[in-house]
């Protein structure tokens, strides 16, 4: 299973989203403390720290308190909440939606009733294409016009929740809970 990882090792924006809700749910807490119920590293709990402390977010309230004889652990407080990324359906959600309601689609149809541009619409289907979860089934024929656009048919359904595509060009598919590495497609 090599390139998998699950969701407790994901990068990226998934990593700050689950960072976020471990800093809402508690009162005090460090940075370590965080890291371990978030998942993530030491190295992105502390930029994601940096961050919202400078945004007024998460305040150190007790600097580098003694721990059984070994150096301090700094102590944290969130200062209000953090806010998380919005249940609002985005484009690139209602282009999945639409993708699992048509099984069989063209660039256009997407568009049309995802409401969402031909660039995003294409910039995320050659994710998913690329990635195994849609394939080309006809090519485009320009001496057709618009009636000879690329057909294609949605390859992989795992579930209601939009695969989200990474800055780093991984795909994390929520339904799975697993990041597919940017090299496995």
């Amino acid at each position: 299973m090599r390139g998998r990882r699950k969701a407790s090792e994901s990068r990226g924006e998934f990593v700050r989203d689950r960072i976020a809700r471990e800093i809402n749910s508690r009162g005090e807490f460090t940075l370590l403390e965080i890291a371990g119920a978030a998942g993530a590293s030491r190295d992105n709990v502390q930029a994601c720290f940096s961050a919202l402390i400078a945004r007024g977010h998460v305040r150190m309230i007790r600097a580098h308190v003694p721990a059984r004889g070994h150096h301090g652990v700094a102590r944290y407080k969130a200062l209000r909440e953090i806010a998380l990324p919005s249940a609002k359906p985005n484009a690139r959600d209602l282009i999945w939606r639409a993708m699992r309601i048509l099984r069989s689609f063209t660039i256009s149809d997407l568009a049309a009733t995802s409401d969402a541009s031909i660039a995003n619409v294409w910039k995320y289907l050659g994710a998913l294409v690329a990635a195994g979860y849609a394939r080309k089934r006809r090519e485009a024929d320009s001496n057709r016009g618009f009636a000879g656009q690329a057909v294609f048919t949605l390859a992989r359904d795992t579930g209601p929740l939009a695969p989200k595509r990474a800055a780093d060009g991984s795909i994390y598919d929520p339904n799975l809970k697993e990041e597919l590495a940017k090299n496995e497609h």
